[in-house]
């Protein structure tokens, strides 16, 4: 049986995870509070104006080493946090995923140390199982961007022929929120509300691509600061990326539809193991017990878990290591 102080403690931490997510803030203040720090914070820094294409392309490319490394030295961890729940959309806060991956560990650790009594395999245990929420917000952010992405066409041509009926840029982006689908309407009204309350445009299409890191918008946002600094006929320019994005999404799912075998592959190389261990010892609740409570055991196990991620690691990266 599990200890009594064990039982304790679990409960205790139970009660304290309930009592902290009922007195959390709802989504709607954490939205408003996070929309005027923005606010309140592109106006306390003024940027600096752009001069020149250079200088638009190399504030917002996302896949610069340089700006990636000053970004993460400048940001902490609770931050790149908050930007990875902001892109994956999931109706929560910091603190809420902060206290899930702090109770799902004590909770894994409990239950590996009760059922091995070893140390080290629990605190590997308590690690893996640190990593689901980040993971189910991984899926959730990659999800997301897939249906993000395949709206993006459609927002374009809207955005396109609103200029060309004689819009300006603003009001061709709240004709965009509200005819197109979802969820691409809700990004481009969130620009148009920003825009509305007296944050500048430019700040506004620039905190858009920090919460929709998509490489087709940071070049549909380009063309729309290069058009207001330079001029240019921006309509015409938004018709050529608008075939580029859509050449390039028939190749990403004929790709897909050829690495299935693959990714099959994986998930069942990686999935069979643990099951068929698990069902093992269900049948018989003894088979397992000298892999776990022996010390060569032990090391023969987390040599087969090391083994077993460096092959889904590997099979993943063969995978997906095609770009379009």
């Amino acid at each position: 049986m599990l200890p009594t102080w064990g039982i304790f403690l679990f409960i205790l931490v139970a009660v304290f995870g309930i009592v902290i997510l009922a007195t959390s803030p709802v989504v709607k203040e954490n939205a408003v509070t996070r929309r005027l720090q923005e606010i309140l914070k592109s106006r306390s820094v003024p940027a600096k104006p752009p001069t020149t294409p250079n200088d638009i392309l190399s504030s917002i490319n996302q896949k610069d080493p340089g700006h990636l490394q000053a970004l993460l030295r400048k940001t902490s961890g609770v931050r790149l946090l908050e930007k990875f729940i902001s892109q994956s959309h999931v109706k929560t806060s910091v603190k809420v995923v902060m206290r899930f991956i702090a109770c799902i560990a004590i909770g894994a650790y409990l239950l590996a140390w009760y059922l091995t009594r070893a140390i080290p395999l629990s605190l590997t245990l308590a690690s893996l199982a640190d990593c689901l929420p980040l993971a189910y917000l991984s899926y959730r952010r990659k999800k997301w961007m897939v249906s993000f992405n395949a709206a993006l066409p459609e927002c374009i041509e809207g955005f396109a022929r609103s200029l060309r009926s004689g819009h300006s840029i603003v009001a061709a982006l709240d004709i965009v929120a509200q005819q197109v689908p979802e969820p691409a309407n809700a990004e481009f009204a969130e620009v148009f509300k920003k825009q509305k309350y007296g944050l500048p445009l430019r700040d506004a299409l620039l905190q858009m691509i920090e919460r929709v890191p998509s490489m087709d918008l940071a070049i549909m946002i380009t063309a729309i600061l290069v058009h207001r600094e330079i001029g240019g006929n921006l309509p015409n320019v938004l018709d050529r990326l608008v075939a580029v994005i859509r050449d390039r999404l028939r190749i990403q799912r004929d790709i897909r539809v050829h690495t299935a075998q693959g990714r099959l592959t994986g998930w069942i190389l990686g999935i069979l193991p643990p099951f068929l261990m698990l069902a093992i010892n269900l049948i018989s609740p003894n088979y397992s017990s000298a892999l776990l409570r022996d010390e060569v055991g032990r090391k023969m196990l987390y040599g087969s878990v090391a083994l077993l991620l460096t092959g889904v690691f590997t099979i993943r990266r063969i995978v997906n290591g095609i770009e379009v």
